[in-house]
């Protein structure tokens, strides 16, 4: 795969899976050993069910979630992504996160996640 195509399967990670709630094309383009390592403790450790799980969690807690792509860089088999996302938590006030998440790409498929500190603010 070329480095715009690595970057693309990033951008439907947060478009389509994310955004879209198509949970369906994580199957396709999570590989089965998938391994989330900013994961949540108690969330699914692998595969694309670790993917499903932490959007089940974010919707849990921002009903309205919504992820935009800041900026991305690719080199090799690693995509890093900028982004924001807003969100409305219980509390009603609505919040915007900020930060960066990379990704190893194998294969065609998404293998590997780590998400750095994110910054919080109310919008």
């Amino acid at each position: 795969m070329s480095l715009a195509e690595h970057k693309a399967l990033v951008r439907a990670v947060f478009e389509r899976i994310v955004n879209d709630q198509d949970l369906e094309l994580a199957d396709r383009i999570i590989a089965a050993e998938y391994v989330d390592h900013s994961a949540a403790s108690g969330s699914v450790a692998k595969g694309p069910a670790s993917l499903r799980d932490f959007v089940a969690r974010q919707r849990a807690a921002y009903p309205d979630a919504h992820v935009v792509v800041e900026d991305m860089m690719a080199e090799e088999d690693r995509v890093a992504a900028r982004i924001s996302m807003t969100g409305t938590p219980a509390s009603g006030r609505p919040v915007r996160f900020r930060g960066t998440v990379w990704w190893r790409i194998a294969e065609g498929r998404v293998v590997e996640r780590w998400g750095a500190a994110f910054a919080r603010e109310e919008v």
